[in-house]
């Protein structure tokens, strides 16, 4: 493998698209894990300005590191090095970077490209979300003309067909991947207008797959025991899976990233990611811990309401979790009761979600994902 970037190809997949719909795909969740929460502004603009080449290089060597603790981990120096794809005395230059400034220009991974990036296309890639729309229709061809037009009239001239024509089809593939199920799975909780006997809100712990906003599994619990509740979340989502819910959808065949928000609990989860990263998980969990954490990935995919539930995400913390005044949106419920209530609001939600995307009829959910 190649000591450095410099010596790589020329990583013509350009700078990464950095649009509206791969927020976190441009720096937050994935550098989260090495660089704390929310990474420093400079190192997620490092990284929305990387090609997907240059990201998944970069990636590679934050695990190796994460791995090699600066000698003090399960990898010999030899597996570190050749892991992350460098020589042993390149290796060891890398990991001192690294000890004196954690950065991802300490990775060598930032270096210029023998190739230079057309600025006209770095700039195109910054709209094309926008112009083509969440749900794109027509042909590649009228795409590229609408974001040719767009271009233009917005001051950066004409520009080539082939180069609208590619700039239209990395964007149309990046979503493809990112809109299958199990490419990125997220774990996030909050309190909802489902009331325990004695007024206190439940916690609800959902699982849910980012790209297709379904919610695989749910289960109501504690926020001071997230352990308890994701599990049993887990569990939901299991057995939905297996009681063939999800087939037909397009599932890919390895989850690539997963993402969770901390309950009050956050210390289990920020362990069990640094133990999950040194075994060489290719998709370890990055737990989220920041105070407003509390609805980060429902919020986007329920809103403000679960079917009949009010998410009271701002509540989660059980010295602000008073239900509010308005009681005919609470229900006080025993657990049993309230699971099944719960069941029924899940079971409507991914109703509706699933009438919205493509269907694989002969494809059942990976065994991955399943106890089939």
């Amino acid at each position: 493998m190649n000591d450095d970037l410099r010596d790589d190809d020329d990583g013509s997949a350009g700078p990464g698209t950095g649009s509206s719909e791969s927020g976190d795909d441009a720096g937050h969740t994935v550098l989260i894990p090495f660089l704390g929460d929310p990474p420093p502004p400079a190192e997620v603009a490092m990284w929305a300005a990387m090609s997907m080449e240059r990201r998944a290089k970069a990636m590679q060597r934050l695990k190796t590191l994460a791995r090699w603790q600066d000698g003090e981990g399960d990898i010999p120096p030899a597996q570190a090095a050749a892991d992350a794809g460098v020589s042993l005395n390149r290796f060891f230059e890398m990991a001192k970077a690294w000890r004196e400034a954690r950065s991802l220009s300490s990775l060598g991974t930032f270096a210029k490209s023998s190739r230079r990036t057309d600025p006209r296309e770095v700039a195109l890639q910054r709209i094309v979300a926008r112009v083509i729309g969440k749900w794109p229709t027509g042909s590649v061809r009228q795409m590229a003309m609408d974001l040719g037009q767009a271009f233009e009239e917005a001051g950066g001239g004409k520009v080539g067909t082939s180069m609208l024509r590619r700039v239209v089809e990395d964007e149309l593939r990046r979503r493809e991947v990112e809109g299958q199920l199990g490419n990125e799975i997220q774990f996030d909780c909050g309190a909802c207008s489902l009331l325990r006997p004695d007024d206190s809100p439940y916690t609800l712990f959902a699982v849910l797959d980012r790209g297709s906003q379904l919610l695989l599994g749910a289960a109501l619990g504690d926020v001071s025991d997230s352990r308890a509740g994701y599990a049993a979340a887990a569990g939901d989502a299991l057995r939905r899976i297996d009681a063939g819910l999800f087939d037909g959808l397009p599932w890919v065949e390895a989850v690539a990233r997963m993402a969770l928000v901390a309950g009050l609990d956050a210390d289990h989860w920020v362990a069990l990611q640094a133990r999950m990263a040194s075994a060489g998980v290719k998709a370890p969990v990055q737990p989220s811990t920041s105070p407003k954490r509390f609805g980060r990935y429902l919020k986007p995919a329920v809103g403000d309401r679960l079917g009949r539930l009010d998410m009271w995400y701002g509540r989660t913390v059980p010295d602000d979790a008073r239900a509010p005044k308005v009681a005919d949106r609470s229900l006080r419920l025993d657990p049993a009761d309230a699971d099944a209530f719960l069941a029924v609001q899940l079971d409507e939600h991914d109703a509706d979600r699933r009438a919205l995307l493509p269907r694989h009829p002969t494809r059942p959910c990976p065994t991955i994902f399943s106890s089939r």
